[in-house]
């Protein structure tokens, strides 16, 4: 009877190793909501999410007042933070930023896929810039934030003003 068990489990064991390897996202992809998929590009790492990566995006990208927690943070030329809001959305995100004296919105646009619209917003905070992207997740209507975020406002512009950056990054190409 105990062999039987321990074989059963063993093979449920394995059962469960080979589904988890098979759906594994490759290393160049980084899932994140409910069915997000960010593409990385060469020389970005996903990043853990310890007590000095929250405090970084929470000194550049956090509002007050919003639960907005921190999802998935990518380190590469650019810093890349990807958090949910609850209890908003898009539109009245874009208030709520323009209400908050810490940020400098420089521009804003839309744009959209055949399944997203995207508000995004070109922005600066203490010495940062910032690239921010807000759009609602399709089917799970999750809130979602994406904040490019560098010094350097050439490249922040750059990213801003490249209509494909979004769609080659996000949902992995497969938008």
């Amino acid at each position: 009877m105990f062999k039987k068990l321990a074989l059963y489990g063993g093979v449920f064991v394995g059962v469960i190793l080979v589904y988890a390897a098979v759906n594994r996202p490759p290393k160049d992809e980084v899932q994140f909501a409910f069915k997000e998929c960010l593409k990385l590009e060469e020389g970005e790492t996903r990043m853990e999410l310890d007590d000095q990566v929250k405090q970084k995006f929470k000194d550049c990208c956090f509002i007050s007042g919003v639960q907005q927690p921190l999802n998935r943070a990518v380190k590469g030329n650019l810093e890349t933070f990807i958090s949910i809001g609850f209890e908003t959305n898009p539109v009245d995100y874009g208030e709520l930023m323009k209400n908050d004296p810490t940020f400098s919105i420089l521009a804003t646009r839309e744009a959209s896929t055949k399944k997203k619209f995207f508000y995004h917003f070109l922005m600066k905070r203490g010495n940062q810039y910032i690239f921010r992207t807000t759009y609602t997740e399709p089917k799970f209507d999750t809130f979602i934030i994406y904040d490019v975020v560098h010094p350097d406002s050439a490249k922040i512009a750059g990213v801003y003003n490249d209509d494909t950056y979004l769609t080659k990054k996000l949902s992995c190409g497969k938008n």
